[in-house]
């Protein structure tokens, strides 16, 4: 049941407290941990005095205990000298459980500010994201490094500030798109253009980006939604559909990839994916390309794994060339083996499997979507970014509030 819950002035700086974290995840300019932190208690103090009953019955579930697991044990990992500590893990068992809590107090007023200011600060650095790109093209490849000094170095500090997106805001959008798109069909025509609008920005920074794994998501995003919208005969003719057509454009790929690669304004990156890709499917190997590379980088992860099974190599800086750093998967797998491995994964997926669990239907195919795509980007890439961390943990499972509590009011009138 809907409540319309305001409390005064406490509710207003708990709502200034999780508008302030969300901002903070999507900068990409963050870096001080401390003021997360600051952030993060200030919002426990003003939901457990309003909500106190609430907030202490949702990580009183098992479901949610199981995320204590993993900070624990690397305590443990630690005390032998296994790993580094890292506090962002004690936050983030509460950051993760934001959105979780704001759909179990059904409080749609906060769940709407919050998703407005996050999409309008989304907007502004997709804006300021294309207009760097078009002056330097390639930008998003450095800023794709992540360490302020190095992007320095190579000429690229003026695109260091909060209004110009990195490596984890392309990726956080792919999720935002995901939801976006199947979210549309519930909105108001008066809201539908700008929702629109807003699709198109996204979709346009995220090909310009140039992030072949990116654009790969969204493409499986899409085709998974269509099929997800059908029905009976419908969805199993799709399947076959889709299934068909990527079995012929196997036997076909050569000559299409190389004219889609000559497309002007595909940009470098894109252009040598597909040329890679037509030299495989041709025969010609991937010997000396970045896509042999990058299997080159999943191989030592899964080297470590199998020489330490049980309790992987560590983090520690000394081994740091014992994992490839680019699959969250595979990498957590060489770090801290089976033992660490599983109960680090839980801690991630804990608060998701919650949210799948108690919501509609409807969003339950939404989200089923969006955990295939998280699941292919842990896979296959880094995954583990805080505007990923923002948009999969506070906004989704707010607009998920937003939605339902609509749809209840709209039956109830």
């Amino acid at each position: 049941m809907y409540k319309n819950k305001q409390k005064g002035l406490i509710w207003i700086m708990q709502l200034v407290s999780v508008c302030m974290i969300c901002l903070w995840l999507v900068n990409p300019t963050s870096y001080n941990i401390y003021e997360l932190m600051g952030l993060t208690i200030l919002w426990l103090i003003f939901t457990i005095i309003l909500y106190r009953t609430k907030f202490f019955t949702l990580y009183n579930r098992i479901a949610m205990m199981k995320m204590f697991i993993w900070p624990s044990l690397l305590f443990f990992f630690v005390l032998f000298d296994h790993c580094e500590y890292s506090l962002t893990y004690l936050m983030y068992l509460f950051v993760f459980g934001i959105g979780l809590f704001y759909y179990e107090v059904e409080d749609r007023k906060s769940s709407f500010v919050v998703v407005g200011l996050v999409t309008v600060y989304f907007v502004i650095i997709s804006i300021n994201t294309l207009v760097a790109y078009s002056i330097r093209p390639n930008i998003s490849r450095l800023l794709a490094y992540g360490d302020p000094e190095m992007i320095i170095k190579q000429g690229g500090g003026s695109f260091l500030t909060p209004f110009i997106g990195g490596y984890g805001f392309i990726y956080g959008l792919v999720f935002f798109i995901t939801y976006l798109y199947n979210f549309g069909r519930g909105i108001n025509w008066k809201y539908r253009l700008v929702w629109i609008v807003v699709c198109i920005l996204f979709c346009v920074v995220l090909l310009r980006s140039q992030y072949f794994i990116a654009i790969l998501l969204l493409i499986i995003s899409f085709a998974l939604s269509h099929i997800q919208r059908s029905s009976g005969r419908r969805k199993i003719g799709l399947c076959i559909t889709y299934s068909t057509s990527i079995i012929m454009l196997v036997a076909v790929a050569p000559p299409i990839l190389n004219s889609l690669a000559n497309i002007n304004g595909l940009g470098f990156n894109n252009s040598l994916r597909l040329k890679e890709l037509s030299l495989f499917f041709s025969g010609g190997g991937i010997e000396g390309t970045d896509i042999a590379s990058r299997g080159g980088t999943y191989m030592i992860s899964i080297n470590s794994f199998l020489t330490h099974p049980l309790f992987g190599t560590g983090n520690l800086e000394e081994v740091a060339l014992q994992y490839g750093e680019h699959s969250t998967i595979l990498d957590a797998f060489a770090q801290y083996g089976i033992i660490g491995a599983v109960p680090y994964i839980v801690f991630y997926t804990a608060p998701l499997k919650q949210l799948f669990t108690k919501c509609s239907l409807g969003n339950r195919k939404i989200l089923t979507i969006v955990y295939i795509l998280l699941f292919l980007l842990a896979l296959f890439n880094r995954a583990n970014t805080r505007a990923n961390f923002a948009v999969l943990y506070i906004i989704l499972p707010m607009m998920i509030v937003i939605k339902e509590c609509n749809s209840e009011i709209i039956n109830n009138t």
